[in-house]
């Protein structure tokens, strides 16, 4: 476990992933108007990864969905240890609605936060206050090499099937629960209701998790701190606040 040391906004480096030239630029104005100043810009996963043999940065700001490596697949390489920068560099994903079902993949990469296109300025310096904060825990290198994500369209089943998949990482206690409880409650156990910001490590989900009607986690789900951050990230997105867990005695 290793914590991030923290800096102020105008000794951050920060690497900016974004394939879409507009939002990139309303993101970069963003960040400078709240003392962000060393920012390094890149198109896509793979510039990302060209600019980092030369260049060192304090924390990760990507896009999920660019080709041709996309934003899964960048922080992948960083986990295993094939940049320059350190494992544990803080990571945040921005993204668009059409990649919520990816909480689960993100989730496994060990983010720091999670946040929806458009974000203000402040909402963005504090995620990255908080990111640089708080210590990071990852799996081994050789956990990472071996994961194959990708960003999906989360409506789709074969894009649910793929969530479902990578969250079953060595290690972790994140895989779903048998095929015969997906996409439902568990229907034996009695639920207890829990604010999304009363979340914790640990705790096993009892029913199925949706954001505006695009499943995130399945019933069954162990969370891992990194799912707790994501979801309370999203909050103002999740169809439900009250989230289903199995009472601690049953689970």
């Amino acid at each position: 476990m290793t914590s991030t040391r923290q800096r102020k906004p105008a000794d951050t480096r920060v690497l900016l992933v974004e394939d879409e030239s507009f939002m990139r630029e309303l993101i970069v104005h963003a960040l400078r108007s709240v003392d962000y100043r060393q920012i390094l810009e890149a198109e896509d996963g793979s510039a990302a990864l060209r600019a980092l043999e030369s260049q060192a940065v304090d924390i990760v700001i990507s896009d999920i969905e660019m080709q041709p490596i996309n934003g899964f697949e960048l922080v992948r390489h960083i986990r295993s240890g094939e940049t320059r920068l350190p494992r544990e560099i803080p990571v945040i994903f921005l993204t668009g609605l059409s990649d919520l079902g990816t909480l689960s993949s993100a989730a496994q990469l060990v983010i720091q936060g999670f946040l929806v296109k458009p974000v203000s300025a402040n909402l963005l310096a504090e995620r990255i206050v908080s990111a640089q904060s708080k210590p990071v825990e990852l799996h081994p290198a050789e956990v990472y090499r071996s994961m194959s994500l990708e960003a999906n369209d989360p409506t789709s089943d074969t894009a649910r099937s793929r969530t479902n998949t990578a969250s079953q990482v060595p290690k972790a206690p994140t895989a779903s629960g048998p095929a015969s409880t997906r996409g439902r409650s568990l229907p034996s156990l009695a639920a207890d209701h829990v604010d999304v910001l009363m979340l914790e490590a640990g705790m096993q989900l009892r029913s199925d998790v949706y954001a505006r009607g695009v499943l995130l986690l399945t019933a069954g789900t162990l969370l891992l701190d990194a799912h707790v951050q994501v979801l309370q990230d999203m909050r103002t997105l999740l169809d439900s606040r009250q989230i289903a867990i199995v009472p601690s005695d049953q689970d």
